[in-house]
């Protein structure tokens, strides 16, 4: 949980392209290993936004995932959306800061 929130807390959202690509990968990696039933005490202890900052990497490692690593971003989204709702996909959506 700590380096969930470290990693949210110190994103580069106005950071470089390499920055943000760095970040990303630390990023995706700790989502990787987080076992299925760990998700939901995850997101419970996030604040709101963190929740959002979230769920922009969740849509970044959608676009350029393959079908395994998409199947864990889509459960990690769906269990986020449930419990920050829709305003914080519209947030991610629309912020121009980018993960």
């Amino acid at each position: 949980m700590t380096e969930f929130k470290r990693l949210l807390d110190h994103a580069p959202l106005d950071g470089s392209d390499g920055d943000k690509e760095s970040h990303f990968g630390m990023m995706r990696e700790t989502i990787l290993r987080t076992k299925e039933n760990e998700i939901d005490g995850i997101i419970k202890q996030l604040s709101p936004a963190q929740c959002d900052i979230l769920m922009k990497y969740l849509y970044r490692g959608l676009a350029a995932a393959d079908q395994k690593v998409c199947s864990v971003f889509l459960t990690w989204h769906e269990r986020l959306t449930t419990a920050a709702g829709i305003g914080s996909i519209m947030r991610a959506l629309t912020d121009k800061r980018t993960a």
